[in-house]
């Protein structure tokens, strides 16, 4: 099943977040972790997306994001299927909370799954410009700078660093360093082949329960086909395949 942006955050704003993701023949569906425990992922394999966790928040969003994390890992434990892998998309943390790093790391380390892939939202890099969070997430990672890609099973898989210099040149910089690397990286794919992209990207939303907009993060994950010999400015995606889900959060502090 497809959602569509407003049906994503009805069902996702701050309640067990994530999302499973099954690829088929390339093509990436979609459904909450509800509705996947009540049946088992067909297709080549399943991962699952969680996002926003904002560990370190207080607030009346959420009063114990804490809580929230433990919710969304029970659900991924119980699926019928164990996912692939976990891709964590995002402000780990809210602004870098002194302790949030390791209270996101010790619960992470119960999900059942092979491996846990991270991207950092802006507020993992608020205080220090991304140091804290490459030290922990860097390794393994292009030059330890946080972007990287892998293959599963015939996709290829892309996460970009769009934060790191936010303050100064706001969300979306990826910077021509990491720009050339990407295009490096999927120069030696077949035209065939799948790309799934994830970055953090910042855009307007409306909460679940509530009238009043706010500004949201999440991720942009975008399955690609890409023309022979090049790498579109603008990926172009199969029909079927969503775009883009976000999930609502705080506002990060300033």
């Amino acid at each position: 099943m497809d959602m569509d942006r407003r049906g994503f955050l009805e069902c996702m704003a701050w309640v067990g977040t994530g999302v499973v993701w099954t690829a088929a023949g390339g093509v990436l569906s979609s459904r909450t972790l509800a509705q996947a425990a009540e049946t088992p992922a067909g297709g080549d394999f399943g991962f699952v997306q969680i996002s926003d966790t904002h560990i370190g928040f207080k607030g009346e969003a959420n009063k114990d994001v804490a809580a929230t994390l433990g919710e969304a890992i029970a659900r991924i434990n119980a699926l019928p299927t164990r996912p692939a892998f976990v891709l964590h998309t995002g402000d780990l943390t809210h602004a870098q909370k002194p302790g949030a790093f390791d209270a996101v790391a010790e619960m992470l380390k119960s999900v059942k799954t092979e491996r846990v892939f991270y991207v950092p939202g802006e507020n993992d890099v608020f205080l220090d410009g991304g140091k804290d969070y490459l030290a922990r997430y860097g390794k393994g990672t292009v030059g330890g700078k946080g972007w990287q890609s892998f293959d599963h099973r015939g996709v290829h898989f892309v996460g970009l660093v769009n934060v790191e210099s936010y303050k100064a040149k706001g969300l979306g910089s990826l910077g021509a360093e990491q720009l050339e690397w990407l295009e490096d990286d999927v120069r030696k794919l077949s035209s065939s082949t799948p790309v799934v992209v994830t970055t953090a990207s910042r855009r307007s939303a409306t909460s679940s329960g509530s009238a009043r907009s706010r500004s949201s993060t999440a991720t942009s994950t975008r399955c690609c086909k890409r023309s022979k010999g090049t790498w579109p400015s603008t990926p172009r995606c199969p029909r079927r395949s969503p775009s883009r889900r976000r999930a609502a959060r705080p506002r990060p502090a300033r």
